[in-house]
């Protein structure tokens, strides 16, 4: 039923402003784009790596050198468990005929606390201990908070992740998409707030925040426009 409402809404949309700019002489393709535009539909062709149809669960795991936990306590962890939120949440909102599971994040964080040794494994190894079938593995190349030589005086967020996601099989691990470079600058690459203005802790948040929304929208909707800039900091 809410299928067939949606369907009914987005033709409505159609044409309503079909009617209402058909006299003005604007291209009625235009009209069907603006039209998907509201809706949504045409956000899912920005989706990066779309999880196929046999995919039933899905485990995010990070990894990020001993001096960027030093530097923002566990980042990591923190980013297993925002990405895996982001994912799962979309899944819910797409309500699919196969359902979907994202592994809790407190479930991989047992397994990293039990096997310390687990950076060491193969990914396919990682996915079958995790009863995963799939793996997006988020690995964390470097990581700083403060604008360089500004002595601790100045926030300037900046991550280098590298993203992928392996299909695990039986006795076997498949790369389905390799390795995608991301840069991340908090608040923006020009910009830096005043340690003065804004506590530690919530520049951390936000920060931690836009590494999981920038990781997430491998594999969810999301605008071309959307930006981290903060204008209260």
């Amino acid at each position: 039923m809410k299928a067939a409402r949606s369907s009914w809404l987005f033709l409505c949309v159609v044409l309503g402003i079909g009617l209402s700019l058909g006299s003005t002489g604007c291209n009625p393709l235009g009209v069907f784009t603006f039209a998907a535009y509201l809706t949504g539909q045409d956000l899912e062709e920005r989706i990066a790596f779309k999880f196929p149809q046999d995919a039933r669960r899905v485990a995010v795991i990070t990894y990020s050198p001993y001096s960027a936990r030093q530097e923002l306590g566990p980042v990591d962890r923190e980013l297993n468990d925002r990405v895996s939120r982001r994912i799962a949440d979309y899944f819910d909102s797409k309500r699919m005929r196969y359902k979907k599971e994202v592994i809790l994040a407190s479930k991989v964080q047992q397994f990293q606390n039990e096997h310390p040794d687990w950076v060491k494994w193969e990914k396919g190894e990682i996915g079958r201990a995790l009863k995963a079938d799939y793996l997006v593995y988020i690995d964390i190349q470097a990581l700083s908070i403060y604008e360089e030589a500004s002595h601790r005086t100045l926030y300037k967020g900046h991550a280098e992740m590298t993203v992928s996601v392996v299909r695990i099989l039986p006795d076997a691990q498949e790369t389905v998409f390799n390795g995608k470079f991301i840069v991340v600058d908090y608040p923006t690459k020009m910009r830096s707030v005043p340690t003065s203005d804004i506590t530690l802790p919530r520049f951390r948040e936000g920060f931690i925040d836009a590494m999981a929304k920038q990781v997430s929208w491998l594999f969810t909707p999301h605008e071309t426009g959307d930006t981290f800039d903060r204008s209260d900091f």
